[in-house]
């Protein structure tokens, strides 16, 4: 049995924890699936579907997603240390304080994704389309600025994100090391 054939097979509404480190999967259908937990650490998945899929507090360190729809994803609480995303879309996707330290994102869609709380240290938002300071406020105030992530003062961490952010809305681009703000 391959694991297309597996995931096929899977029932929906039934959680399942799978370990697919360094998995190179392509054109396999995970969409509401629910993968709490599950290792996807150094992955490479092309074409590949997670449509409403609960990814919430999974491993993900590495992985490299190209061509990906990962729309509506539940991605609370998810190590996406040094993923890739290319030519993805990530529309509506949950990623309240995921990890997504050195995280690139090339030519991918973040309508309406949430951000809350998500540490992206040195992250490349500079291919990331549709994002928004609206995409970092907390979502159970909608509308109010005022608890907006980016705000926060106090952590390193949260200077650095913000000092990216910033950079990419007044310049279409990367900050870059030594730039005084």
């Amino acid at each position: 049995v391959t694991l297309r054939e597996a995931i096929d097979k899977a029932q929906r509404s039934i959680p399942l924890v799978l370990n697919l480190k360094k998995v190179d999967g392509e054109g396999i259908d995970f969409s509401h699936l629910i993968l709490r937990g599950s290792c996807l650490d150094q992955a490479k998945m092309r074409r590949c579907r997670f449509v409403g899929t609960d990814l919430s507090g999974a491993l993900m360190i590495g992985a490299n997603f190209d061509r990906c729809d990962l729309v509506g994803a539940d991605l609370v609480d998810t190590d996406l240390t040094r993923a890739v995303f290319a030519h993805s879309f990530l529309s509506f996707a949950d990623l309240r304080r995921s990890c997504l330290i050195e995280a690139v994102f090339r030519d991918t869609d973040l309508m309406g994704s949430v951000l809350w709380k998500a540490n992206l240290w040195n992250t490349d938002i500079s291919g990331a389309a549709h994002i928004k300071e609206k995409n970092f406020y907390d979502p159970s105030k909608p509308g109010n600025s005022k608890h907006a992530c980016l705000l926060e003062k106090d952590a390193f961490t949260a200077f650095e994100a913000y000092r990216s952010v910033k950079h990419y809305f007044y310049h279409g681009e990367p900050a870059r090391e030594g730039l005084d703000y």
